[in-house]
Parts: C-alpha cells; sequence; structure tokens
C-alpha cells in the first residue's frame, strides 16, 4: 500500500527529499522549480540520524585502536559483570558499533535517495543525476586521501609490540599506486590500509547510485503488492544473511546491495505513521495516567528494540558484525530500519535528533565519516599503541571534529553547489542536443 501524502510525516520526508542540499534534490534545473525548493526544509532528525552514526564510528575506531586485548574477529565471552563485558557484550556496545552503523548508512542511503522516485515517479530520472551524483561523493572523498596520505608519515607507521591488532594494520606502505586504486573508490580495498578503511562503504554507496533508476524500479513495481514486498524484504535478508564477506566481490555484491533495497522498499511502502512508534488511538475517556503510560511505553519500547537489536550480534556473545551469521546479522540489518524509521516518527528520538548538536554532526556526518580515521591512527601510533581509551578519545576527538568541519567547509559545502552546477549544465547540453536531434530528424 503507498503512503498517503496527507500524512505530515510523508510530507516532511518528501521535503528532505526535495531539498537541494541534500543528494536527492529536485533534478529540474529550471529557475521556477529551484526558487519553490527550500533548502532549509528538511527532515532534520534524518540528519541528526546520520550525524551521530558518524561519531559513533568514530568511537570505534578510538577502542579499536587503544582496546589492545579486542580482536574483533574473534568469539569471546567475557566474565559477565566484567568491566570488559559491560562496553563489548551489553547493549551499551552502541556506542562504538561502527559496523552497524555503516549499515544505518546504507539503510538511510536507499531510504533518501529513493524518495523522488516515490513522489515523482519516472519523472524524477535525468541522466545529469550521474555527474552530479559522482562530483559529491568523489571530490569529499579524495580530499579525505589526500588528508590520510600527509599523516601517513607523521608518525611513521610501523608495527608497535603490544599494541591492538588492528592498529598494526594499519603499518603499511603509503603508495601511489595504493592511492590510485584507493581513489577509485570501486577497486578492491586491500589499499585502503594505507590510507582511511572508511572508504570500503563507499564503494557499495557508489554502486548503488549508479544502480538507483533499478533500485527505485525494483521498489516501485511492488507499490500496489504489499505482499510481494514483504517478499522481497525477507529475500533481502536471506541473502545478505547467507553471504560471507570472502573478499569476492560478487558475494559482497549479494550481502552488501540488498540492504539498499531494504531502504528503498521502505521508501515506497511505510508511510510514517505506520511505524512501531505510534502506538495507536487511543480512548478518549481511558485515565490520564494510563494515557501517559501507554505514551511512555510506545516512546520507549521501540528504542530499546532498536538498541537491542543493533547490537545483537554482541550481547549474544559474538563481538564483530562480520562473525554474526544467520538471524543475528537480520536483527542487526532490521535495527538499521528500525532506527531510520524511528528517526521519523518516534517523538523522544525526533527531539534528540533535532537539537543543535545532532544537526552540527549531521550537517559533517559525511565529512567527520571521511577524514576521521587517519587523526585517530596517527594519534595512536604517536604513543606507540599503548594509551588509555579514554585519552585517546580525548586527545582525537576534538581535531576529529575540528577537521571535519573544515573539510565540509571549504570542500564538502563546495560540492553540493558545484554538483548542482553541473547536473544544470549537462541538463543545458543535453536539450540543446535533443533539439538538434529533434530538427534533423523533422528536415
Amino acid at each position: 500500500m503507498s503512503p498517503s501524502p496527507s500524512r505530515p510525516g510523508f510530507e516532511a520526508a518528501i521535503l528532505y527529499a526535495r531539498s537541494p542540499d541534500v543528494r536527492t534534490q529536485a533534478l529540474d534545473p529550471t529557475p521556477a522549480v529551484r526558487d519553490r525548493i527550500d533548502p532549509q526544509r528538511r527532515v532534520s532528525s534524518l540528519d541528526g540520524l546520520r550525524g551521530w552514526a558518524a561519531l559513533f564510528v568514530v568511537f570505534n575506531h578510538v577502542f579499536n585502536s587503544a582496546l589492545t586485548w579486542y580482536n574483533p574477529p574473534g568469539i569471546i565471552k567475557w566474565p559477565l559483570w566484567s568491566w570488559r563485558w559491560w562496553i563489548v557484550q551489553t547493549p551499551l556496545h552502541l556506542i562504538w558499533a561502527g559496523p552497524e552503523m555503516v549499515i544505518v548508512f546504507f539503510v538511510l542511503s536507499g531510504y533518501v535517495l529513493t524518495l523522488p522516485g516515490v513522489v515523482r515517479g519516472t519523472d524524477w530520472f535525468r541522466l545529469s543525476y550521474y555527474p552530479r551524483r559522482l562530483v559529491r561523493l568523489y571530490l569529499p572523498a579524495w580530499a579525505a586521501i589526500a588528508f590520510a596520505a600527509v599523516l601517513h608519515a607523521f608518525p611513521a607507521r610501523v608495527p608497535q609490540p603490544g599494541a591492538s591488532i588492528w592498529l598494526n594494520s594499519f603499518a603499511v606502505p603509503a603508495t601511489v599506486p595504493n592511492a590510485v586504486r584507493t581513489a577509485v573508490l570501486v577497486g578492491p580495498t586491500a589499499s585502503l590500509t594505507a590510507f582511511t578503511t572508511v572508504l570500503w562503504s563507499m564503494r557499495w554507496e557508489v554502486i548503488f547510485s549508479l544502480l538507483l533508476p533499478v533500485f527505485i524500479g525494483a521498489a516501485l513495481a511492488t507499490r500496489r503488492q504489499p505482499l510481494l514486498a514483504v517478499l522481497a524484504g525477507a529475500l533481502c535478508l536471506y541473502l545478505t544473511c547467507q553471504s560471507i564477506d570472502t573478499g569476492d566481490f560478487g558475494a559482497n555484491c549479494v550481502r552488501f546491495l540488498p540492504i539498499f533495497l531494504l531502504g528503498s522498499l521502505m521508501a515506497v511502502h511505510l508511510s510514517p505513521r505506520r511505524s512501531a512508534a505510534d502506538p495507536g488511538p487511543v480512548r478518549t475517556g481511558a485515565p490520564p495516567a494510563r494515557r501517559r503510560a501507554v505514551s511512555l511505553l510506545s516512546t520507549l519500547v521501540p528504542i530499546a528494540l532498536c538498541v537491542g537489536l543493533l547490537t545483537i550480534g554482541y550481547w549474544t556473545v559474538n563481538e564483530d558484525l562480520g562473525s554474526t551469521t544467520g538471524w543475528l546479522e537480520a536483527g542487526t540489518i532490521a535495527g538499521a530500519c528500525l532506527a531510520v524509521w524511528l528517526s521519523l516518527e518516534n517523538r523522544l528520538m525526533v527531539a534528540l535528533l533535532q537539537t543543535r548538536v545532532s544537526q552540527w554532526l549531521g550537517r559533517r556526518s559525511y565529512s567527520l565519516y571521511l577524514i576521521h580515521q587517519p587523526i585517530v591512527i596517527s594519534l595512536a601510533f604517536a604513543f606507540h599503541g599503548q594509551i588509555n581509551v579514554f585519552a585517546l578519545a580525548a586527545l582525537s576527538l576534538p581535531p576529529a571534529l575540528i577537521a571535519a568541519d573544515l573539510l565540509y567547509r571549504w570542500v564538502e559545502a563546495p560540492t553540493i553547489t558545484l554538483s548542482r552546477r553541473v547536473a544544470v549544465l549537462c541538463d543545458r547540453r543535453l536539450d540543446a542536443l535533443n533539439v538538434r536531434l529533434l530538427a534533423r530528424h523533422v528536415s
């Protein structure tokens, strides 16, 4: 069942999709259309979710750098109630659940980029989408790679005795061929440790962006068939959960691309008021205390469920998303979908995600995600891998936030403007070409 345009949450999502300050702006370059688009009218809670997810990725790399005893690929059950148990194998792991936050990014991209297709159907797509989108993704990534190349030599990265296995994996030379392979984004990921490993997810963002019309078409094909959408979502979960990250490109396509499709299906079928956060109608005659209790439970229970699902791979013994299999990983993906949905509908989450701190992080989330890791790694190597996790967080977080702000101001924001101009230029060239071809055909 398609979402009803009369619902306020859906209208806000449409405004987010049409905002020229995000990747899903309307593609009509005419001044009349551009004047009707207000860059400030966005779903700010989605920005906030992206910002906190990026910050949790930063914490993930801080913890992985400083905790010498933590080896993510392993499965170790720590003693109950020990401090290691608390930070690793309870829902508190959420604050440094980096891989899970990337899954949230994937669902967000699928949801947000599909909205123009939901609103405008096939009319949303023009060929100018491709250069606009690629400029938007690549230029900030290239700036982050250049920044990482500079920090690679300060200090020199050599294996440190007693350091974490994860940190020592970055003790590799930064060569020009590796830089070129890294800058392609869609190439092999083996070269990323010389610069920044966060770019592994950009490979799938780029591939999804190139295949976006296919994803939107597939999601819209189920618009009047909710049962088909449910079956498609179940198939996505099955394919993702049954695929193992072996490094094979085909296997990884099956593992990661269905997650984007889940976001696309959400955009087509789930109107915001159909979320788990909506308690449904409450009888007018119900006692005030009962109404308050129902309201509180309908707000807190979905959030607790979301946190539990996102961290299910940790509090069920497994220590990393890469080690979860089957229903555990399905739970993680379901938690990511729920996080996106609650960011639109849950009153408490919306309020938290609309604070000034959340909005500041959200605006700079892409820049923060791209640029923070070289700073964390360089500081950890400066202390020979022997530094308290809280000290590393205190030392690395301020420069990471400052660097993210500068990258946003000097590169990402100008890139957004440039991508729009590129789209307008491409549209004009394509329109002129169509006119010439039509005139030639008529003559």
